[in-house]
């Protein structure tokens, strides 16, 4: 599996933690557990524990709080640094209209018109953030294809008969001979099987004149970004001859 090749000779790397933000979420998920533990608690131990939970948890409280927004204004902070250091290594406009707003990456990459933004979609009370890539393609095509991560219920549809990539990706296509193109292509398959590694490509599609690649949450790792975009532009390269031979 390619999973589990070499970092070095890999396509797309992996995502560098952003240690901060997972020591929050360690915070968080700890201090719930404290809270659900708390009923259990026998002897002398769980006596002064329920006897004193205001002197206790309400400081905690209160420190994980504090632990949360600051960490807030840092992933922020780092996010924008790591963009800014991204368009200044390959001349790219980097856009934003606020201070508080995510940041959004516009120009040319490898002779491609490219876009990079994070949009942010609510469910209720929580934001759910994406980060998305654009590749705009010099013509229309005729054709649509779309990558999509497998869930329990397209388990075991809709296949290609490529094991790996059907473990990983539900495929819709218009153009069987694209697919088989970018399927024997060995540094796009190798990308893709990347991609799908713990379920981050959230979608890959190509539709009228652009190349769409969409990931949940915020993306920092500027290199990861640079992979991508390297990525997306060889998909590009491979369209673009396609369409020519086809025309």
């Amino acid at each position: 599996m390619f999973s589990n090749i070499e970092d070095s000779n890999r396509i797309i790397p992996r995502m560098r933690k952003n240690i901060i933000s997972a020591s929050v979420q360690y915070i968080f998920v700890l201090f719930i557990l404290l809270l659900l533990a708390i009923p259990f608690l026998s002897g002398e131990f769980g006596r002064l524990i329920n006897e004193y939970d205001d002197y206790i948890f309400i400081p905690i409280l209160i420190l994980v709080l504090g632990v949360s927004i600051v960490s807030s204004f840092y992933i922020n902070w780092d996010l924008n640094r790591r963009w800014e250091r991204l368009a200044a290594d390959f001349a790219l406009q980097l856009e934003k209209q606020n201070r508080f707003a995510p940041p959004r990456l516009t120009g040319t990459f490898r002779g491609h018109k490219v876009t990079v933004e994070i949009t942010a979609v609510k469910r209720g009370r929580n934001r759910t953030y994406y980060t998305n890539f654009f590749i705009t393609l010099p013509q229309p095509v005729d054709y649509n294809l779309s990558f999509k991560k497998r869930n329990l219920i397209s388990l075991n549809r809709e296949t290609v008969g490529d094991d790996e990539i059907d473990k990983k990706l539900k495929i819709d296509s218009s153009s069987d001979d694209l697919l088989r193109r970018i399927l024997t292509t060995n540094r796009l398959r190798q990308g893709l099987l990347e991609l799908g590694e713990k379920n981050r490509l959230q979608e890959l599609s190509i539709t009228e004149n652009k190349i769409h690649y969409v990931e949940r949450e915020r993306i920092s790792d500027d290199n990861y970004i640079h992979a991508v975009l390297r990525y997306l532009g060889d998909l590009a390269n491979l369209v673009e001859r396609f369409d020519h031979l086809a025309f």
